[in-house]
């Protein structure tokens, strides 16, 4: 029985042992070593590697960096040639509880000293060799697991996305882009979506907000089809900063506030990094896509304005629509020369109820000469009074567009489409009888630009005919002119009903019913 005790005592002192550990715990410490702490970069004086004596059995991982401009890649040493500021870039490795920290480039090869002179002198003529980087990757040893990959002490103008990028046993050699953001064309400021900074290609871009109310508009035409992204790369570990876009749909000279987002990017808690994806097909090659990108900082001493913003715009893939068919819309009126009438005033086709601007469909119809007018109605809505000839805006400015010409972008219908903006090809989504949706399309450019435009009087007004009326009404909804309050024509005081909208480019002048023309012209 004593014997027994005595081994149950044995055993007991054992496990005591085994857990406690036989020392005491030292944290980690991911900056560097301290007092017999652990080194995350490796063992030094008085440091501990973590896997002790089985340290050979545990997996080396590597980080290299090339170099994107948008036309190829570069190694990184060839980019970088000063090797003070090369060897402090340095890449960590973190789980989440640990953290290895390793330099690049921190190894060249010294450069032959230049011949001296007898006094020590540099001979004249030659010139101090430069440094060659001999080390372009980052490496550790002693990890095993999955670990996201951040840098640090990039040099200034130089940056890289920090949340996409993780190594594990499998995929322990990670190759990370770095980019040098470009400089926007900076002729519009862009603090409004008709004063927006233009970018012309695909590439990484930065900004720098001032405060939570700036927002910075941007306008980019795709020159091809293709699927494109818009992603910001705010760092989610740090997690302070939290980037937005507001999106914007429509062309250069009207565009249309649609919605805000401020996800699809890598996310964290706060930092919810925004992507903006759109499609461009063969057919809307020239229109633009418009967005404003701002941040909201977390209330705290960490972070402060200004901040700065890093959005990639890349062409994912390419994009085609398989339209059901696009058909070529031609005039039917039989044309003359519009007509001035001579001392009456030119009124908009709205009217005013309550300081709105509405637009109203019952005070116009089509009447028998062919032509719209304006009329009075009793309270069976029949037409009791036929009144003025209802006339459009066609090489004239149209009300909603009528602070673009500042910007040098088109004001009126007979240029929009000139100017490269499809918008006078009208676009349908339809379904076909196997059910799928496919698009058509209705191309108005010969309508407007060589027939009406041919036309107008010396105010650049044609009468509404109902082929116009047509055109107006689709080209308004195609547009979302009107759009619960968002549209550009709201933007201008217009308030419209669905059936009302195509009034939105219309006036009349008063006391002229166009009797006199009309006779004329069917005399």
């Amino acid at each position: 029985m004593k014997k027994l005790f005595l081994n149950l005592i044995a055993v007991l002192l054992a496990f005591t042992c085994i857990f406690a550990g036989c020392g005491e715990y030292k944290p980690v410490t991911p900056g560097g070593p301290t007092d017999g702490g652990i080194t995350p970069g490796g063992p030094t004086d008085g440091g501990t590697t973590p896997g002790g004596d089985n340290q050979e059995d545990l997996e080396t991982f590597s980080v290299s960096l090339i170099y994107n401009d948008g036309t190829g890649y570069v190694p990184f040493a060839t980019l970088l040639r000063d090797p003070d500021s090369v060897s402090t870039i340095q890449a960590r490795w973190t789980d989440g509880f640990t953290t290895k920290v390793a330099n690049f480039a921190n190894e060249t090869d010294e450069p032959a000293s230049p011949e001296e002179g007898e006094e020590g002198e540099e001979v004249e003529g030659e010139e101090e060799a430069e440094p060659t980087i001999t080390a372009t990757k980052a490496s550790v040893s002693g990890l095993d697991g999955d670990y996201k990959i951040t840098l640090a002490n990039l040099p200034k103008g130089y940056t890289y996305n920090p949340n996409i990028y993780r190594a594990t046993n499998i995929n322990k050699d990670i190759e990370i882009e770095i980019y040098r953001p470009t400089e926007p064309n900076t002729k519009r400021n862009g603090d409004g979506p008709y004063n927006c900074i233009e970018i012309t290609r695909t590439t990484l871009y930065s900004i720098t907000l001032e405060s939570a109310q700036q927002k910075v508009y941007f306008e980019y035409m795709p020159t091809g089809n293709g699927e494109f992204s818009v992603e910001s790369w705010v760092d989610t570990t740090a997690n302070n900063v939290n980037p937005k876009i507001d999106v914007y749909h429509g062309s250069a000279v009207f565009k249309v506030y649609d919605r805000t987002i401020n996800d699809g990017g890598a996310e964290n808690s706060f930092t919810k990094n925004f992507r903006h994806e759109v499609a461009a097909a063969e057919e809307q090659i020239g229109s633009v896509f418009t967005f404003a990108v701002y941040a909201d900082i977390r209330s705290s001493d960490e972070v402060s304005y200004p901040v700065t913003v890093t959005f990639l715009l890349k062409r994912e893939d390419d994009f085609a629509i398989e339209p059901y068919g696009t058909k070529v819309i031609n005039a039917t009126e039989d044309f003359a020369e519009a007509p001035n009438p001579e001392g009456a005033e030119l009124v908009d086709a709205w009217d005013q109820i309550g300081g709105v601007n509405m637009l109203i469909n019952d005070n116009y119809a089509l009447c028998d000469d062919g032509y719209y007018h304006r009329v009075t109605r009793d309270l069976n809505g029949n037409i009791t009074e036929v009144k003025e000839l209802l006339f459009v805006h066609i090489t004239s400015t149209v009300i909603i567009w009528q602070d673009n010409a500042e910007y040098g972008y088109p004001d009126n219908f007979a240029t929009i489409e000139s100017a490269g903006n499809k918008n006078l090809t009208v676009y349908y989504k339809i379904e076909k009888e196997d059910g799928t949706e496919t698009f058509f399309g209705e191309n108005h450019k010969a309508f407007i630009e060589n027939q009406y435009a041919s036309f107008v009087n010396n105010d650049g007004l044609y009468p509404v005919t109902e082929e116009m009326q047509i055109f107006l009404q689709k080209f308004s909804i195609s547009q979302r002119l009107f759009n619960d309050g968002n549209g550009l024509a709201e933007s201008y005081g217009l308030d419209s009903g669905e059936y009302d909208q195509w009034l939105f480019a219309c006036c009349y002048y008063t006391g002229y019913t166009g009797e006199d023309w009309v006779a004329e012209k069917n005399a």
